[in-house]
């Protein structure tokens, strides 16, 4: 009797053990089933980024209400790194923060669910949570429910240790078992730092009743603009000119832009100005051409400011525009997108498709621009943070280096901000704006041979520019150095000359000495 009763112990025991998940193999199936949430504004620009799950193989997935709330286009990332868009909403819930949406899923692909736990979680019991914060894609967390709440509006919600952060938001919290037991809503900070991380408690009964979609009525744009096209594409000769968005519209074409000012200048507000001029003459307008037809469709308006009342953009901020352009015959396949004066922004050979909304998705290019964002609204340190989670795993990303020298540079951290710039240079070393940047740096720090260096290196890479020259000539002046001065001051005048449709300064038979002598007593 004592062999056979030991006999069902061990029996009993390694069929309990086989019946358990390791903690391995549970957040593999949540990786597996888990993915990141990018999304867009009306703009085209990121709108923030969160986490959601699948519970059907077809392609339903979960996240929290207010990911998608006020957005007009997402699209998820699974943990292979697959894309899709989000292509409908099934059902929402905004008391309960949840919402049930269907993706695009052309190939009919079967996608790993996660299922839900029949059972209540209590105080002590261990969670399991795979997240996206900051879009860290498969990001694990553990801890215990540490208090299981009642409140009228969302029902129970559990308060539980495990780490999250923003982007978290949407995320299963997963049992021991590795079954669902609550979605991620938010995080509390208190006083003392101290997080308190909520998610609301969701059984497979409570996901069925939400039943109603209490989303698209005021968002009534989601999803729905098939002939709005997301790029977020860096123009050829300025990566701080973005043209984040087409719209192929029945009355018109609409480019979504936005221009983000790191240049740094001499004037203590370091306001940049950007202006659109409207020509009658087509030969000196902005243009859209369809590269298959060789047909330019040319610029009517701008939300933009004019030559006579320029568009402001401080330092570091992000200024939105949108050019109004005739409308297509048909949707290109492949387009270009420019002016005849070279020294303004263009775009290339950009090949755009309507029914692939993914080509030209990135996330690295998402994060930048949800960084300079974050600059627009003033939250210098969110952006830096964001910058510097960037550069953790893209530490060549010349834009997010230059960006953190503006910032430091803002800061009146000029160290940090000569070290961004001289890191800037070594891997972009044909940007002439990143040699202006430093030249202003070296000129506040005294070094003026090596601001004289970095300006004349801007001069050779762009010869065009009249403000360039201006700066190098107050080096000069710097110096004592007034006949290389006079030089540029020339130069700088003879191409304003041009730009503005008068006659240069400089005129046969005159003599420059008495002419420059006379502009130098006239700013004295």
């Amino acid at each position: 009797m004592k062999m056979r009763f030991s006999a069902t112990i061990v029996l009993l025991t390694i069929v309990a053990t086989s019946c358990t998940k390791g903690i391995k193999q549970i957040i593999s199936e949540a990786e597996n089933a888990s993915f990141t949430i990018y999304c867009y504004d009306e703009f085209g620009m990121p709108f923030g980024t969160g986490s959601g799950f699948f519970i059907d193989k077809s392609g339903v997935g979960i996240t929290n209400f207010h990911v998608l709330d006020e957005t007009t286009q997402a699209i998820i990332v699974t943990n292979d790194e697959s894309k899709y868009e989000i292509e409908s909403i099934i059902a929402a819930d905004p008391n309960l923060d949840i919402i049930k949406f269907k993706i695009k899923n052309p190939e009919k692909r079967n996608f790993d669910v996660l299922e839900f736990s029949n059972t209540v979680p209590e105080k002590g019991d261990k969670v399991l949570c795979v997240s996206s914060p900051r879009a860290l894609t498969s990001s694990f967390s553990d801890g215990v429910v540490s208090s299981l709440r009642e409140n009228p509006v969302e029902g129970k919600v559990v308060q539980f240790t495990a780490a999250i952060s923003p982007g978290s938001s949407g995320s299963a919290i997963l049992n021991e078992n590795g079954k669902i037991i609550a979605v991620t809503i938010y995080k509390r900070v208190e006083e003392n730092n101290e997080s308190l991380n909520f998610g609301i408690y969701v059984s497979a009964e409570i996901i069925r009743s939400i039943n109603k979609d209490l989303f698209s009525k005021n968002n009534p744009r989601f999803s729905k603009r098939d002939n709005f096209i997301i790029l977020n594409k860096r123009s050829d000769n300025d990566p701080h000119d973005i043209l984040n968005a087409i719209e192929f519209g029945e009355n018109g074409t609409t480019l979504y832009m936005s221009f983000t000012n790191t240049h740094l200048m001499e004037n203590p507000e370091n306001t940049w100005g950007i202006y659109q001029n409207i020509s009658a003459k087509q030969e000196e307008s902005m243009y859209l051409e369809d590269l298959s037809t060789g047909e330019n469709y040319f610029l009517l308006s701008s939300t933009l400011g004019d030559k006579n009342n320029m568009t402001a953009v401080p330092l570091g901020t992000t200024i939105r525009y949108k050019q109004y352009l005739p409308k297509v015959r048909q949707i290109p396949k492949c387009i270009s997108i420019g002016e005849p004066d070279t020294r303004s922004a263009k775009w290339s050979n950009i090949c755009i498709d309507s029914k692939n909304k993914l080509d030209y998705f990135s996330d690295d290019n998402y994060l930048l621009i949800e960084a300079l964002q974050e600059v627009e609204k003033g939250n210098i340190l969110e952006s830096q943070s964001l910058l510097t989670d960037l550069l953790e795993y893209d530490p060549s990303n010349v834009e997010a280096i230059s960006m953190l020298g503006v910032l430091s540079y803002s800061l009146e951290n000029k160290f940090d901000a000569l070290k961004h710039f001289n890191r800037v240079i070594e891997l972009s070393p044909s940007s002439p704006v990143h040699y202006v940047n430093r030249h202003i740096i070296n000129k506040q720090l005294g070094n003026i041979e090596d601001a004289l260096q970095d300006i004349s290196k801007a001069i050779t890479l762009a010869p065009d520019q009249p403000e360039f020259y201006e700066a190098r000539e107050q080096l000069y002046l710097l110096q004592g150095n007034q006949e290389n001065a006079m030089k540029d001051f020339f130069i700088r005048d003879q191409i304003e000359a041009k730009d503005q449709n008068r006659e240069p300064l400089m005129k046969a038979g005159k003599s420059q000495e008495i002419i420059y002598k006379k502009i130098l007593a006239e700013r004295n």
